[in-house]
């Protein structure tokens, strides 16, 4: 990992402070334009499956304890990976508590946190399925906890959170499976900045997120799981030089990626990587 670990800090809202009179006149400045776009970047990192976002979570259960295959992830990702495993199974709850460190580096994004989930599996009857990896699931409900740390070109930091998911449509002939539930974390990050007069300098933030994902359908493509379809609304708050920040994006997928948007400023979002483009 090219960054250390950043302690995380409560979110405390600033009182009487507002986006009024951002105006440039220091680096200690930013104008309306730029917090949306830190923004957009803090959201594209928490979604991606590069920086152990919200997607990369849901590509792990599919492919480690839905299908079953131990080493699925790690020769799916192709960076330096390591993983650590331990399942324990609640039969009277139908319940796998399940507690993994993960790790992974890439060419420009790397992540690293520990997490624990639990996992109901169930057939098309909704009945209770042991075995992970049994060909009989057709749904499942999990939670999340995870706390850990990630870096891309765009920014770097540490965060924390929880998210329940529900994923249905699992071992149909149409490989994929539907999406639908809640992602929230809290953390800090540090946005690197270059103005267009090639100044350059770091933008700190402490910030939390709230995110609910509907109908997101994920498909194996580059032998990737990414959405195709489905949304992603996110409430962002956060605190810069005693500034309260307010966003609601939303990301609409498709074929060709995410569009994140909010109110008139909208870009393509990597579901991979995490970058965004105009």
């Amino acid at each position: 990992m090219r960054n250390s670990w950043i302690p995380l800090a409560l979110l405390t809202l600033a009182l009487g402070c507002g986006d009024d009179d951002n105006n440039v006149n220091s680096t200690e400045d930013l104008t309306l334009s730029e917090q949306t776009e830190d923004a957009a970047v803090i959201v594209g990192e928490s979604v991606a499956l590069q920086s152990g976002g919200l997607l990369e979570s849901l590509e792990s259960t599919l492919d480690n304890d839905v299908e079953g295959s131990a080493d699925a992830t790690g020769s799916l990702m192709g960076g330096k990976d390591r993983e650590l495993d331990e399942a324990v199974f609640d039969s009277s709850a139908c319940l796998w508590t399940i507690t993994r460190a993960r790790a992974a580096e890439f060419e420009h994004a790397g992540f690293s946190w520990s997490q624990t989930r639990t996992l109901h599996f169930m057939d098309e009857l909704g009945e209770c399925v042991v075995q992970r990896g049994d060909s009989t699931i057709r749904s499942l409900d999990f939670t999340r906890t995870f706390a850990g740390s990630s870096w891309n070109l765009r920014r770097e930091g540490a965060k924390s959170g929880s998210g329940a998911w529900a994923l249905s449509s699992l071992h149909d002939a149409e490989p994929g499976s539907l999406v639908n539930g809640t992602h929230m974390e809290e953390g800090e990050s540090v946005i690197h900045r270059v103005r267009p007069n090639g100044e350059a300098f770091d933008v700190s933030y402490e910030y939390t997120l709230q995110v609910e994902g509907t109908d997101l359908l994920i498909l194996r493509r580059a032998e990737r799981r990414i959405p195709v379809a489905g949304t992603l609304h996110v409430v962002y708050d956060a605190v810069r030089n005693g500034r309260a920040i307010h966003r609601d994006f939303t990301v609409v997928f498709g074929e060709d990626g995410g569009n994140l948007s909010y109110e008139d400023a909208a870009w393509l979002l990597d579901p991979v990587t995490g970058e965004l483009s105009n």
